[in-house]
């Protein structure tokens, strides 16, 4: 990561049944492995991380993978999208079919190919699997 970089974390990490998030061990201990850059654990989810978040400025990139439901993303990139610097990028899980994997029921594709796939700021610039990247053009 760049010197000057910031990650921002986000995830509740909501306990489970032994008391804690074992996913937040795992992200701790993946993220002790970064050289340079800061790292700052947003312990919030979707939209209401990105109240949080987007009072720093403008962001480069975003990673969504969080409520998969029409509504979930809906939240997501209204309160996101409107946050990225220009030429930012902004990646959305399960927002597409793939050949291996037909989600085309889940809100989430609904959601991208009803709005983001007509949101003039953005365009498609690659697909990977279930995976889309979006670059800000406005």
């Amino acid at each position: 990561m760049d010197p000057a970089g910031v990650l921002y974390a986000v995830d509740p990490f909501e306990p489970g049944r032994l008391g804690f998030s074992l996913q937040r061990v795992i992200a701790r201990r993946e993220i002790r492995r970064v050289r340079g850059g800061k790292v700052n654990w947003v312990r919030l989810s979707g939209a209401r991380a990105a109240d949080q978040v987007l009072r720093d400025g403008p962001v480069d990139l975003i990673f969504i993978d969080g409520d998969h439901s029409y509504e979930g993303l809906r939240s997501d990139w209204e309160a996101w999208s409107a946050g990225t610097a220009p030429d930012a990028l902004i990646a959305l899980h399960d927002s597409v079919s793939s050949s291996s994997r037909n989600i085309e029921d889940a809100g989430s594709v609904r959601y991208t190919r009803e709005t983001i796939a007509k949101d003039p700021r953005f365009r498609r610039i690659r697909t990977v699997e279930t995976l889309t990247f979006w670059s800000r053009s406005i």
